[in-house]
């Protein structure tokens, strides 16, 4: 790579990085993605992990963001249905509430037209004695009914990550834990300076053009081309926090408007937990590791004893807590965070240099395709067959009932338990085979680590063919263990760093301080 120019390099291994060079090696440009930490460890594995339309979005009048998000979200049902499920939201109203039941059924007509009634299903109309029975949690005081909808649930940070092994696929070289540190023309090309944070090495990568996606950190990134050109990004910062299902027990997601400030939030089923979030504050500096206060914590479970008193959860219920930055776009206003656009811009910063900024996870694909047009680098080639790619795990795989008998499959063929066999296909798809046959050359016993069994091979696959390289890769974003155990994956995480340490060459030293370096990052999220 650095001895031939490339004609694109792509800064930030995020979802919308991860599209940019999916889409440009397709096209046939000579492709080169650097991210300076793991790919997803910024905002795309710090969502609240829907591909969604956004029917919010509706009543500040961003229709095009809505009919683009919807259909976005079909696509992303199809390039990936181990990655992407149908989840219903249910969306109660109460006496006094803004919107009421006839404004929101009007929205959720709109909400489907624009889906062009591909919706994953139309929405309904449900009364209070409907709900009770359904939610008998739910307060009950004032209920007027709900509405129920539908949108899709996905794993962020593996969607994205399988974007970034596509893009490899198609002959890109992406690599992770290496830093853009400087940039200067050299006639029609840019020289820039690269670091490897792994043994602090420089290097040089010479390309004629440049694709900036790094999100929050854009007017960092900006800087290094004088600047003076860059977009001015307002990042809010998003929490979210895991309670545990025999608590708040739930079999659809639940949109609530927070009884404060009228800011829509969810509560969402997980496989162990109930996903809840999210605050939309103010954020200053981009920190890549930020923390959870007990205030924040404090709004998310208001809004939950306004909603579902019953089910009482407090601050100790909490097992894990996250935060992440919106890469938005500053307006120049000082209203409502929730007021910000999420709709995305490409700015020229200089010759062949561009930066994406704003945006959402469900719209990659859009964002990609406008950087690479801005560039002129996406003309006179037809999209068809490149819309229509899977991602590497939806390969052959039409259905979720395709998935439900691979996991059947999987339990007779290798001794595995229904829950492991589940864990496997909606996590890999069709790649699952690929894990098992690890499993298979493996001559120890299977062992199943956390609440989703998943086996040793696993992990040892995440290294040889994920690109992990620390144990927090492991944790957050190859697996979910830190979301799905209700110690964070503490105990958990020693078992998985042994398994990796010969594939990694660690010592017994490197083991020990990768194990504390998780327990901080853990430690940081830990509110109460």
């Amino acid at each position: 790579m650095q001895q031939q120019p490339c004609d694109l390099l792509v800064v930030g291994g995020g979802v919308t990085g991860a599209g940019i060079a999916r889409q440009a090696a397709w096209l046939g440009h000579k492709t080169v993605l650097v991210e300076r930490s793991d790919f997803a460890a910024g905002t795309s594995s710090r969502s609240t992990k829907l591909l969604h339309g956004g029917l919010r979005y509706l009543e500040q009048m961003q229709f095009g963001l809505v009919f683009e998000s919807v259909r976005e979200r079909l696509a992303g049902m199809r390039m990936a249905p181990h990655l992407a499920r149908p989840l219903p939201f249910v969306f109660p109203r109460y006496h006094g509430d803004k919107p009421g039941m006839t404004r929101l059924g009007l929205g959720l007509w709109i909400y489907d037209v624009m889906a062009g009634f591909q919706s994953i299903k139309r929405h309904r109309r449900l009364s209070p004695s409907v709900l009770h029975e359904r939610l008998p949690q739910l307060r009950t005081d004032g209920l007027c009914g709900a509405y129920e909808y539908y949108d899709a649930q996905t794993d962020d940070a593996r969607l994205c990550l399988e974007i970034i092994i596509d893009a490899a696929a198609l002959g890109a070289n992406v690599l992770n834990r290496i830093e853009l540190v400087d940039a200067c023309r050299d006639g029609e090309k840019w020289v820039c300076g690269v670091r490897n944070l792994l043994d602090g090495g420089r290097h040089e990568l010479h390309t004629r053009h440049i694709a900036i996606a790094t999100g929050p950190w854009l007017g960092d990134t900006a800087a290094l081309f004088g600047g003076g050109s860059g977009p001015a990004m307002r990042p809010t910062k998003g929490v979210h926090v895991h309670v545990p299902s025999d608590k708040l027990q739930l079999d659809t997601a639940i949109v609530m408007t927070h009884p404060d400030d009228g800011r829509v939030m969810f509560a969402i089923p997980t496989e162990t937990s109930v996903l809840v979030g999210t605050t939309d504050t103010d954020h200053a500096g981009v920190g890549a590791e930020l923390t959870v206060t007990a205030a924040e914590v404090e709004y998310l479970l208001n809004a939950l004893a306004h909603y579902f008193p019953a089910a009482q959860v407090t601050p100790q219920d909490v097992h894990s807590a996250y935060a992440g930055l919106r890469p938005l776009l500053d307006g120049g206003g000082s209203g409502n965070t929730s007021q910000i656009s999420r709709e995305h811009r490409v700015f020229e910063l200089a010759r062949n240099v561009h930066a994406i900024g704003g945006g959402k996870l469900t719209t990659w694909r859009v964002m990609a395709n406008d950087l690479l047009q801005a560039k002129g680098l996406a003309v006179n080639r037809e999209l068809g067959s490149y819309r229509d790619r899977p991602l590497p795990g939806g390969r052959g795989i039409a259905d979720r009932a395709q998935l439900e008998l691979k996991a059947d499959t999987l339990v007779q063929s290798h001794n595995l338990s229904h829950r492991a066999a589940r864990t496997l296909v909606y996590t890999y798809g069709a790649n699952a085979d690929a894990v098992v046959a690890g499993i298979a050359a493996n001559a120890a016993p299977v062992s199943a680590i956390g609440a989703l069994e998943l086996p040793a091979a696993a992990f040892e696959y995440a290294v040889t063919d994920e690109y992990a390289l620390s144990l927090d890769d492991l944790m957050r974003r190859r697996s979910r263990l830190y979301y799905t155990e209700p110690d964070q994956g503490r105990q958990a995480a020693e078992a998985v760093a042994k398994i990796i340490a010969p594939l990694l060459g660690w010592s017994g030293e490197d083991v020990q301080s990768e194990l504390q370096a998780y327990t901080d990052i853990c430690d940081r999220y830990q509110p109460v």
